[in-house]
């Protein structure tokens, strides 16, 4: 216990006493306190007492928290050393497409963009959500003009539609019912397209963001994200391959994993985020496929949207389009994990 602490207490006990004289016997020669000036005495002598405990519990947390800090250093370093951390990323290492997305005009309805007017050839039905009102375009994918990504189809037009609603059409019972949210895939293009019945200026429906954004790509790598729901049994499979140890490691190793990734990547869009295609998803709180069986099996990114400049879900959040790869393949998008979250 600190000097301070020692002070206040030696300081309430004497105050404490001094409070007490109207109850010692008058024979003593005590000049006690009234009894106003006795209470007050009392809590004063008793605040003391208070800030002391306070401030005890106050340098035991700090002495624990340096304490659990200067064990997770040691054990980061062991971490490193092992060839754990190394292990993971390659263990974990896939392909995605980083995208990149600037303001644009939105001229061209066949191009790869965020919101703006999408491609709608002949014959086709916009989405409509269960009020029968149209779905709000959020992006589109020409493949014919991304690099190509393994198990991706090479050409057609992929959209995303969202419900212009306060929860952007995301329904959280049942994340794969597409009546808040559409996705579309045009194998075929049309020369011809018609115009949208939904405008390009979306200020009076709640979307994520205004105007339009164009979309261009780069072929990347990316290791598996910390958030992914999947992070703690490849971290404890490479803990096993490392150390031979045949158990599962502690809660204290996967914290002390996590923080070397996000400390070797701070700042790097596969830790924290960022718009993609492929890869590994991010997630501001926790990954829903962890408590559902049936949606941890939709394992590929389909799009990844991230709030940046001009671009922001809810507080600073993230929304994600997942699909099983066996569905892709077969360019089925009739089941699609939409989800989104902030902080």
């Amino acid at each position: 216990m600190r000097l301070h602490s020692w002070l206040l207490v030696i300081l309430g006990f004497v105050v404490l006493v001094a409070a007490s004289l109207p109850l010692w016997p008058r024979g003593l020669g005590l000049h006690p306190p009234s009894g106003g000036e006795a209470v007050g005495l009392a809590a004063l002598g008793v605040g003391c007492l208070l800030a002391a405990s306070h401030f005890v519990r106050k340098d035991r947390r700090d002495q624990s928290r340096l304490a659990d800090a200067a064990r997770a250093s040691v054990l980061t370093d062991e971490l490193d050393a092992s060839g754990v951390i190394a292990d993971f990323g390659e263990s974990t290492w896939t392909s995605y497409l980083d995208l990149e997305a600037t303001p644009d005009n939105d001229s061209d309805p066949f191009t790869s963009k965020l919101g703006g007017t999408f491609y709608s050839p002949p014959g086709f039905a916009w989405p409509l959500t269960n009020q029968h009102q149209p779905m709000w375009p959020l992006a589109q994918l020409n493949f014919a003009e991304l690099p190509h990504l393994d198990g991706f189809p090479d050409r057609g037009i992929l959209q995303f539609f969202i419900a212009g609603d306060d929860m952007y059409g995301i329904d959280f019972d049942d994340l794969t019912s597409q009546t808040g949210f559409r996705v579309v895939y045009h194998a075929q293009i049309e020369t011809l397209t018609f115009p949208n019945p939904v405008q390009p200026d979306p200020g009076r429906l709640n979307v994520p963001f205004e105007g339009v954004f164009r979309i261009s790509g780069s072929a990347g790598t990316m290791p598996m994200t910390v958030s992914d729901w999947r992070f703690e049994r490849a971290v404890a499979d490479s803990w096993r391959r490392c150390t031979g140890s045949p158990g599962e490691p502690g809660p204290d190793v996967v914290q002390a994993a996590r923080q070397l990734l996000w400390d070797a990547d701070e700042g790097d869009d596969s830790t924290f985020g960022g718009h993609q295609v492929g890869g590994y998803p991010s997630f501001t709180q926790d990954d829903p496929r962890g408590t559902s069986e049936r949606w941890q099996g939709h394992t590929t990114v389909l799009l990844q949207i991230d709030s940046s400049d001009g671009i922001c879900w809810g507080d600073g959040g993230i929304a994600s389009f997942l699909i099983e790869p066996g569905r892709l393949s077969r360019c089925d998008f009739s089941n699609v994990v939409y989800t989104w979250d902030c902080h």
